[in-house]
């Protein structure tokens, strides 16, 4: 349930029109509302339909109990986890030579012109120490996010890059518990 106000000011505020993060909570209970029988109360007729289709779609697709897609040149590791710590996962996976992309449902690794282990790379990943976010994070070109990053020396802005988009104890957490 969200509850909301007015602003105060009379001025609607601004939107940039992308989307924010999602956090775990809300997929885990997405993925729980896909699993049960629960139609909360608050749904109008049109979202008690949507529910109901997306409910005969994870369904029919069987993915209870899944979390491992293979679709063709690609592979969807399905986390139910937030964006964090699904971008930490992506770039634990990038550390370890895949191109691995977070995406809305988790994580997509792309195979490229090889097949790739991807349980494998979850194994050695859980098998190693969580690496440092400088060493995890060297090299990587786009973490410049923020309005004064650009002024950032390398090494603090890779550590406000991992403490503003990275969750990689719960990352790491989800690895082990697949690796």
């Amino acid at each position: 349930t969200i509850f909301v106000r007015f602003a105060g000011g009379g001025m609607p505020p601004l939107f940039d029109g992308g989307s924010g993060w999602i956090h775990t909570r809300v997929r885990q209970r997405m993925h729980e509302l896909l699993v049960s029988a629960e139609v909360p109360p608050y749904l109008d007729a049109g979202a008690r339909g949507l529910l109901l289709e997306a409910r005969k779609n994870y369904a029919v697709k069987q993915l209870a109990g899944k979390w491992l897609l293979a679709q063709g040149d690609r592979t969807l590791l399905l986390t139910w986890l937030g964006d964090a710590s699904n971008t930490a996962i992506a770039c634990l996976l990038t550390a370890l030579g895949a191109a691995a992309t977070a995406c809305e449902l988790g994580v997509e690794v792309l195979h490229r012109d090889q097949q790739i282990d991807v349980v494998g790379l979850l194994a050695r990943l859980a098998a190693s120490p969580l690496p440092s976010v400088d060493t995890l994070l060297e090299g990587a070109q786009n973490l410049i996010q923020e309005k004064w990053d650009w002024a950032l020396p390398d090494g603090l802005l890779r550590k406000s890059y991992a403490s503003l988009y990275l969750d990689l104890d719960e990352a790491f957490a989800w690895i082990c518990s697949r690796g």
